[in-house]
This record gives structure tokens, C-alpha cells and sequence, in this order.
């Protein structure tokens, strides 16, 4: 019955977090447009997910004035005007805005200020591009990033900038596009030549290759200007008729971007879009939380109900995780782990899988606590990631090979979650070594002992499948790279503290004290090998985690010491009392 009204109570709140949240705007009459392929940073993808990320690279949100991020690209696309008055450039540098001469009071900018900022401050722009980039420091770094999204927006809403009339002839108005068709340059008449000239030079703009040009031997992605200089004009027909229907006709634009669509991969672009509006991230980490709040209540008042809310909150939690794992390898149709942020996704998965296995078998709030920490902390690890771009990003290409990524990357992978979830144990143990019974501490050694024996037969089976991988891709089984040094050093790690238990030499609190000091070495050959910024398998960390990583490092060294110290001062301390007594 409790079991019932828990899960009642938190598939409320899940209903509550899915209908009413502010993030799940309906894309309304553009659901169609959003599903158009577009190339970009090498990967077709929906114009919606485009749409997206351009919106966060200037705007530094999903929404902007009510818009989704699709209505506001159609709106760049198809009505420039009215786009170039929206307040679409973020600036929080104090030192960017007095450059430019903008008002320090404001945070937000429309293209229209930025181009007279830019216009009145040509020379600065000129230096800033023609130096040292070694040189620049933060302030110029800034303006020249913001330049270049500048040109990037420009490019986006000078996309079909062929389709406006913009040429009067007596007493109509032409577009660079009707003059086309009606051979009007041909004429060689001076007023058509310079106009000619002035349009074409939007040719130069490159940010929306969505014209994909089909041939026998390959496929070309072009940007409309591109495609119509190139005598690809047919391919845009139903452009011409979404610009013109843009306004005035919301029903038969979409029909007609209807006709865009792609019918192989729709499936996957649904999906695509359908995990950017429901942020499964937020969802799961949400729950993970609550779990972990939910617990810390019980262990303050131990009531049943309140440990079976938590055991299920953390298992909705994992459900929304699970869900967006399977989803992106779904849409991208490779295994779920080939990049660092995948991998975090995959290991929290993996950690709180075994956690609840244990939870459910042990039924001791243990599993609780690992799950519940480990997952909203890689969780949140991990939206660092989310927020830097595409992060359905397409792969290396040596490590383009399903078979050896489906067993490498994620049977080690599972490995450095058990791992982590071993190290949690272990930190528990240091931390209850004296407040609990002999008994309860010999059960949960024997726990750890198992859980690292799982770890160690992943990471060292995925340790030899990633040598076969090599000698397939690179021609060698090993190579010494910092991340198969990384790998082998877990390795011989969890070996070595293995085999001294076996032997007798690590026992109690130097066998939890070691184990817990695993999540040390995880991390550094997990993360640390790449800030050395050499090998083969550097792809995707930045030199900015370095302090970060020494940290974490220092700090659990500290904090575990101290606790094996303070632990085993207590437990001397206890045994000469005994002695003491017993002489007597």
C-alpha cells in the first residue's frame, strides 16, 4: 500500500514537471518547418536543433520575447526587418560595451546597434583581426567573437535575401530572383549590373547550407545563394513559396515546408527534437535530488513510506536518464558512449543501475545514498557539457565502428561506474568505521570487496577490447597513450589493493581507505589524461577543468585521511580501553 501511494505521489510530480514546464513551448504552426534537414558542424540535423543552438550562442537562451527558437530563425529567414529591432545579442562585459560605445546599463542588443557599434569602430575590428591572437586579452577576445557572431546573424538573415524586392523597374519592384528568371541581367543595363553586383555579394555569407544538391556519385550541401549562383534554382521553389506565404498564410507555409522533409531519418529528427523540449537532464537530476532529500528526512526519522519514496524517486529518475541515453543512441544509431559527455551520461547510468541492485537486494539505504549522490553529480557534471553546442556531435572517424565502440567504450565505461560506486561505499565505511557494529562493517566490506571485482573484471576486460580496437584501427594493440595509460593504471590499481586484501596486508579500514582513494584515480585517467592535450584520444576537454580536477583530487585525499586517521586513533584507543579492562 505505501509502495502504491509513493509512486501515486511522484507520477503526480513527473506529470507537473512534463505539462507545466516553462521549457516545453509547442514549436505551434512551425512543427513542420523545424523537421527541415540542414548540414551543419558536419551533421544533418533538424532546422529545430539549429535553430536552438544558434538562439543560445547569441541570445544565451531557448526563448526569446515569447518566440521558440524556430519562430525566431523563420523570423531572421523570412522577415529580417522586423528581426533586426529584437534585442538578440547578450553582453555582460562592461569593457566590451565601453569599446563599442553601447550603454553599460544594458545587457541585450538588437543588430542594428551592433552594426552602428561595428560601423563607427572599423579600425579596432581591423587590428583586433590583423594581431597576435596570443596577444589579445579577454576584453578583445570578446569583441571578436562577438563580431563573428555578428556576421553569422547577418549571414542567416541575408539567407534569401534574393527573394525580396528590393529593384524598382518604373512601376514595379523586383526581386534579385525575378530578375533572374526573366533574364533581366542579361540585358547589360548599368542600374541591373550594380544591383546585380550589391545583391550577389551575400553569396559570401555560408551559415545555412540546407540546399542539399543530389548527383550520382555524392550529395552537396549548399547555401541558397550558393545553390542559385550554381544554377540550382529548382531547388528553390518551395523556399520561394514559404518566403511569400511567410506572413500572410501560417497553413500553406507549413505545408510547403512539409515538402522538404527528408523521409529517411524523420523518425530520428522527431526524436531529436522531442529530447531538446523535454529536457530528460533536469527531469532526472530533479529526481535524483529528491531522492537524496527524501533520505536524508528518513535517516532523521526512520519511516518506511519515506525510504520506499526515495527508492522511487531515484528509480524515476534513472527511467527519464535510461530514456534519454537510449533515445540518443537512437537517433544517432551507434552505441550510446563516443564522447566525454556520453560517457558521463553513461557512467552515472551505470552507477545508479548498480546502486539500486544493491538497494533492492541489501534494502539498508546504502544503495540509496550512492545512487542518489553519484547520479546528480555526474548529472550536473554533465550540463556543462549540454550547454556547450551540438552535443550530439558526430564522431571521429577511426572511431567510427559500431562493433568495437558497442563493446570497448561501454563495457569499460560500466567498469569506471562500478568503480565510482565502490569508492562511494568505501567512503562510507571510513566515515561509520566506528559507529557501527563489527558485524555491519564486515557485510558491507564484503560488499565493496564484490563491487570491486565487478569493476575490475570491466575496466580490464574493456582495457584488452580497446587493444584490439587500436590494432584494428591504428595497426598497434598498445601504444602507451595517456588513455590507455589512464585505463591500465585503474587496471593495476584495483589489482593492487585486490590482491593485498587477498594476502592479508589490506584489511578493514586500509582496505576502504584505498578503495575509496579508486574515485582519484577514475577521474584523472577518465578526465585528467585529456588536459594533456596529446594521444589519440584527446576529444573534448578543455585546459579550464585543470583546477577543478587538482581539487577534487586534494581535497578527497585530505578529507579521506583524515577520516582513516581519526577512524583508526578511535579504534586503538577503543581496544587498549579492552585490554585495559581485561588485565584487570
Amino acid at each position: 500500500m505505501i509502495q502504491k501511494i509513493s509512486v501515486s505521489l511522484l507520477s503526480t510530480l513527473l506529470a507537473t514537471f512534463i505539462f507545466f514546464s516553462p521549457e516545453l513551448k509547442a514549436e505551434s504552426a512551425l512543427d513542420d518547418f523545424s523537421l527541415i534537414s540542414v548540414m551543419h558542424e558536419g551533421r544533418v540535423k533538424p532546422l529545430g536543433t539549429f535553430a536552438q543552438i544558434k538562439l543560445n550562442e547569441l541570445y544565451g537562451k531557448k526563448t526569446i520575447s515569447g518566440l521558440s527558437a524556430t519562430e525566431w530563425l523563420a523570423e531572421v529567414l523570412f522577415n529580417p526587418k522586423q528581426a533586426y529591432s529584437r534585442k538578440i545579442f547578450r553582453i555582460i562585459n562592461n569593457d566590451v560595451k565601453a569599446a563599442l560605445s553601447l550603454k553599460a546599463e544594458e545587457k541585450y542588443f538588437t543588430f542594428i546597434e551592433i552594426y552602428t557599434a561595428f560601423g563607427q569602430n572599423q579600425k579596432l575590428i581591423s587590428n583586433l583581426f590583423s594581431a597576435d591572437p596570443a596577444g589579445l586579452d579577454l576584453t578583445s577576445n570578446q569583441i571578436k567573437d562577438l563580431y563573428n557572431h555578428f556576421s553569422d546573424y547577418m549571414g542567416l538573415s541575408r539567407s534569401f535575401s534574393f527573394f525580396s524586392p528590393e529593384f524598382k523597374e518604373g512601376e514595379k519592384i523586383f526581386s534579385y530572383f525575378d530578375m533572374l528568371s526573366q533574364n533581366k541581367f542579361s540585358s547589360g543595363a548599368r542600374n541591373n549590373l550594380s544591383f546585380k553586383k550589391f545583391m550577389e555579394e551575400d553569396a559570401q555569407f555560408d551559415a545555412f547550407t540546407v540546399i542539399q544538391v543530389l548527383s550520382k556519385e555524392d550529395s552537396v550541401w549548399l547555401s541558397p545563394w550558393k545553390a542559385l549562383l550554381l544554377g540550382h534554382e529548382q531547388n528553390l521553389q518551395v523556399w520561394e513559396r514559404m518566403y511569400q506565404n511567410y506572413s500572410g498564410n501560417p497553413k500553406a507555409f507549413n505545408s510547403e515546408a512539409a515538402k522538404l522533409q527528408q523521409t529517411a531519418g524523420l523518425s530520428q529528427f522527431k526524436a531529436e527534437l522531442f529530447i531538446r523540449k523535454h529536457n530528460f537532464i533536469y527531469y532526472a537530476l530533479s529526481f535524483y535530488i529528491l531522492s537524496f532529500l527524501l533520505l536524508s528526512v528518513y535517516f532523521l526519522k526512520p519511516i518506511t513510506f519515506i525510504r520506499s519514496a526515495s527508492f522511487t524517486a531515484m528509480l524515476t529518475g534513472g527511467l527519464f536518464h535510461l530514456t534519454l541515453v537510449i533515445l540518443r543512441s537512437f537517433i544517432l544509431g551507434r552505441p550510446p558512449v563516443t564522447n566525454l559527455y556520453e560517457s558521463i551520461l553513461f557512467v552515472g547510468l551505470t552507477s545508479v543501475f548498480f546502486a539500486s541492485v544493491f538497494e533492492w537486494k541489501r534494502k539498508n539505504s546504502l544503495g540509496l545514498f550512492i545512487g542518489s549522490v553519484l547520479g546528480t553529480v555526474l548529472l550536473f557534471l554533465s550540463i556543462g557539457y549540454e550547454q556547450t553546442g551540438d552535443n550530439l556531435s558526430m564522431i571521429v572517424a577511426v572511431l567510427d565502428t559500431n562493433f568495437w565502440l558497442a563493446t570497448h567504450v561501454v563495457t569499460i565505461s560500466i567498469g569506471y561506474g562500478c568503480a565510482l560506486v565502490a569508492s562511494l561505499m568505501a567512503h562510507y565505511y571510513l566515515y561509520r568505521m566506528n559507529k557501527e557494529s563489527t558485524h555491519t562493517l564486515a557485510i558491507l566490506e564484503k560488499n565493496i570487496h564484490g563491487t570491486v571485482l565487478f569493476a575490475l573484471f570491466f575496466t580490464v576486460l574493456g582495457t584488452i577490447l580497446g587493444g584490439i580496437w587500436a590494432d584494428q584501427s591504428w595497426g598497434r594493440f598498445w601504444g602507451w597513450d595517456p588513455k590507455e595509460n589512464g585505463a591500465l593504471l585503474i587496471c593495476l590499481w584495483l589489482l593492487w589493493i585486490t590482491h593485498a586484501r587477498l594476502q592479508g596486508r589490506f584489511r578493514k579500514a586500509s582496505f576502504a581507505y584505498f578503495t575509496a582513494l579508486t574515485s582519484i584515480i577514475v577521474i584523472m585517467a577518465w578526465f585528467g589524461v585529456n588536459l594533456l592535450n596529446v594521444g589519440l584520444h584527446t576529444y573534448g576537454f578543455s585546459s579550464d577543468a585543470a583546477r577543478g580536477l587538482f581539487l577534487f583530487s586534494g581535497a578527497e585525499f585530505f578529507i579521506l585521511t583524515l577520516l582513516y586517521i581519526a577512524g583508526k586513533k578511535k579504534f586503538l584507543g577503543s581496544l587498549s580501553i579492552e585490554n585495559n579492562e581485561e588485565s584487570l
